[in-house]
């Protein structure tokens, strides 16, 4: 019996040791990983301000930079709404002349009375390019944000050097 609990103890020992060798090389694998996910996250992340940026030149294209194509096509198709809104309420009204002593002098407009919907269609139109330049501007955090949890959450296996089983942990 007490060759069978020393045969025990010493087999314990041994795989505490050979575990311990293997979680520090473990380790040092995991970090080389590690830097290697944050390295590649880096390179994939995109700037912020680099949405702004190109929304401000076109509509929805920092949507598309920041990977969400389909959110910017909203803004865009609500933008060229309120320019169609604008041009509609405008092109109804007509210009009056009248041509005097060899001189031509303006009248006035004449048409229908729905000149206010130039105003909503503008109040309208410059509300969504502000909330575009601000949606932008987190749409490329969300992606940033969602590109670090896919690439740095990877569950590591670590031996419980204080009793004998093992442990998950994750790196973030």
């Amino acid at each position: 019996m007490k060759k069978l609990l020393m045969f025990i103890v010493i087999s314990i020992m041994a795989m505490g040791e050979t575990g311990e060798t293997d979680f520090n090389m473990k380790e040092k694998e995991n970090n080389l990983s590690n830097e290697k996910l944050m390295f590649q996250y880096e390179m994939n992340k995109k700037e912020p301000w680099g949405a702004v940026a190109g929304t401000f030149l076109l509509p929805s294209v920092g949507h598309a930079y920041a990977g969400n194509w389909g959110r910017g096509l909203k803004f865009l198709s609500g933008e060229i709404l309120a320019l169609v809104l604008m041009a509609n309420a405008s092109s109804d009204n007509v210009e009056k002349y009248q041509y005097s002593n060899g001189h031509v002098y303006f009248i006035g407009e004449e048409g229908t009375d729905n000149d206010w919907l130039i105003g909503v269609g503008a109040i309208a139109l410059i509300s969504l390019r502000i909330w575009e330049h601000i949606d932008a501007y987190k749409t490329a955090k969300n992606y940033n944000s969602n590109l670090y949890r896919s690439l740095i959450i990877n569950p590591v296996v670590l031996p419980n050097t204080k009793s004998i089983g093992m442990s998950v942990g994750y790196s973030f």
